[in-house]
């Protein structure tokens, strides 16, 4: 007769093989290091600590805790284990850089310049050096001299993410699109699983009123980062522009969903309402975005043209008025105020605002007072 073994031995060996973990100081510094480069700063803080319990003179293990807790923006703490690990190996660039990154967040923009000079003196082509002191340029706002350095950080190491981005932004807010383009393409090709190389060109696209190619990379950096509210609130702007609104109601839903103050994803979300005449639905998303900014000329004004739209004349008049005060010089809100009190039988006041919207420029006002105000 053969004989069976009982199940119950295999999970018995499964937990015996998972007990097995790190037992000296390099192995807590590895796995540490794992967990922070996959974003368990926390277990990776607990891990340092043990490494610096089995010897408290790692400078390793000090500059990588140090990192961590940079990232849980405890920037005091990172500090002070970067001047540690310095004290221990103070020849090493990583951590000048790194300590250079806590005084620049700390206000001391002067020592973050100090060390990044010394990492350079170190390490001529460090390109995270490069880069550090970039962002302290682009922190001061002084873009012309944040490119060289980026450039050189590109230069040292043409995959650094952080600098191709940087570098496409600048270009991008300058108005240099094409240049800022070619950056994000190169990010795409460095980390294709990355989303920002998709939704940055994405933008590009949109300003370029490409408004297909915008929907698909913003798809592509969704399908990335499924996260990213921007992502989807960019996308519904471009299927709005293609008349496309049951999609792009979706993609402000999302949005919103992911961020429920998201005060431009109610405004374009009333917008799309209104272009589908859902005009109550229009005026609750309105108000969300009035809720988030008491002060907004546009969500007046477009909650006017919706109450309009309803036949609430007296409504829309305020509403217009509320446009007008916080833009005096919106010509549309003048020659809508009018054309409702127009509509209420206001004919002296409709037509006054008309003549002041003509005045403003606008071309529908002059057709509307020369045949209903003469």
């Amino acid at each position: 007769m053969k004989k069976f073994f009982p199940c119950v031995i295999l999970p018995i060996i499964i937990l015996l093989f998972s007990s097995c973990g790190p037992r000296d100081e390099a192995g807590f510094i590895n796995r540490g290091n794992e967990r922070l480069s996959s974003g368990d700063v926390d277990g990776a803080i607990e891990d340092f600590n043990r490494a610096i319990a089995f010897n408290a003179n790692s400078a390793r293990a000090r500059g990588l805790r140090g990192r961590a807790f940079s990232k849980k923006r405890k920037h005091e703490e990172a500090l002070k284990d970067f001047e540690k690990a310095l004290s221990i190996d103070p020849l090493n660039a990583d951590f000048l850089v790194y300590r250079a990154y806590t005084k620049r967040e700390l206000g001391d923009l002067e020592g973050s310049l100090n060390d990044i000079t010394a990492a350079l003196k170190i390490s001529p082509c460090h390109s995270m050096a490069y880069t550090e002191r970039g962002n302290l340029w682009t922190s001061n706002g002084n873009f012309s001299k944040a490119v060289p350095d980026y450039e050189k950080a590109v230069q040292c190491n043409p995959k650094n993410l952080d600098a191709l981005l940087a570098l496409g932004l600048i270009y991008f807010h300058s108005g240099n699109i094409v240049k800022a383009d070619e950056y994000f393409a190169h990010v795409i090709s460095v980390k294709p699983e990355s989303s920002s190389g998709y939704f940055f060109r994405g933008l590009i696209k949109l300003r370029q009123e490409d408004y297909i190619s915008a929907a698909e990379f913003f798809s592509s950096a969704i399908t990335r980062d499924p996260g990213n509210a921007d992502a989807y609130y960019n996308r519904g702007i471009a299927r709005s522009m293609m008349k496309k609104f049951s999609s792009a109601l979706v993609d402000f839903t999302h949005a919103l969903e992911l961020r429920p103050s998201f005060y431009s994803a109610y405004l374009n979300r009333g917008y799309v309402h209104g272009e589908m005449k859902n005009y109550a639905d229009a005026i609750r998303d309105y108000n969300a975005a009035l809720n988030l900014k008491p002060d907004s000329a546009r969500a007046y004004y477009n909650r006017g043209l919706a109450r309009a739209a309803m036949g609430s004349f007296r409504q829309a008049v305020d509403d217009f008025t509320a446009s007008l005060k916080y833009n005096r010089n919106d010509a549309e809100a003048m020659y809508n105020r009018g054309l409702s009190k127009y509509n209420l039988g206001q004919k002296t006041e409709g037509c006054m605002d008309m003549k002041r919207a003509l005045g403003m420029g606008d071309a529908d006002a002059k057709e509307f007072f020369t045949s209903h105000c003469q």
